[in-house]
């Protein structure tokens, strides 16, 4: 418990975060959790990849579902923006 006072992040078991005290490592967190869970999800990792056509097929593929990553993010962010106009 005591290194988990003098830490900057506190994670559980499935490294989640669960406390932070410094904004700046909360945010480095998040960025690696992202570009991980980026790279499971468009089968980044360079032990699958066979060749560069490959890698670019995947890259292409990673970057057109990052892209309609954002424009789903946008369109809920306009829902609530409408939303909060509403009121």
């Amino acid at each position: 418990m005591r290194a988990a006072r003098k830490g900057r992040l506190l994670l559980d078991a499935q490294g989640d975060v669960l406390a932070s005290t410094d904004p700046s490592a909360l945010q480095v967190y998040k960025i690696m959790k992202f570009s991980q869970e980026a790279v499971k999800r468009y089968a980044l990792k360079s032990n699958r990849i066979g060749s560069l056509k490959d890698l670019e097929s995947r890259m292409d593929n990673a970057i057109k579902g990052l892209n309609y990553e954002i424009k789903l993010k946008e369109s809920v962010c306009d829902r609530l923006m409408t939303q909060i106009k509403e009121q």
